[in-house]
């Protein structure tokens, strides 16, 4: 074990559901700033064949809890995207 880092995703990009304004970060820390409700599509490196994950966020609910964890789980004998909730 060599203790670098490493980044998760390749590029991470936000849909607001209103404006369908796209806003995209491709460097960590990835920072969007918004305040709409909209899709975040997660892009992984693709080591395992993941497809882009799509996770819906509703910004009002997350105002005053600080961090949200979801948990998503990939199947990659299907490449699908099995579930992703918070928790």
């Amino acid at each position: 074990m060599n203790h670098a880092p490493y980044s998760l995703f390749t590029k991470v990009e936000f849909v607001s559901k209103p404006s369908k304004k796209k806003v995209e970060a491709a460097k960590e820390p990835f920072l969007i700033k918004s305040l709409d409700k909209g899709e975040l599509f997660l892009h992984f490196h693709v080591h395992y064949g993941e497809p882009t994950l799509t996770v819906e966020i509703d910004v009002e609910q997350l105002v005053g809890k600080g961090d949200v964890t979801y948990i998503a789980v990939y199947n990659p004998f299907d490449r699908q995207w099995e579930f992703c909730v918070p928790v």
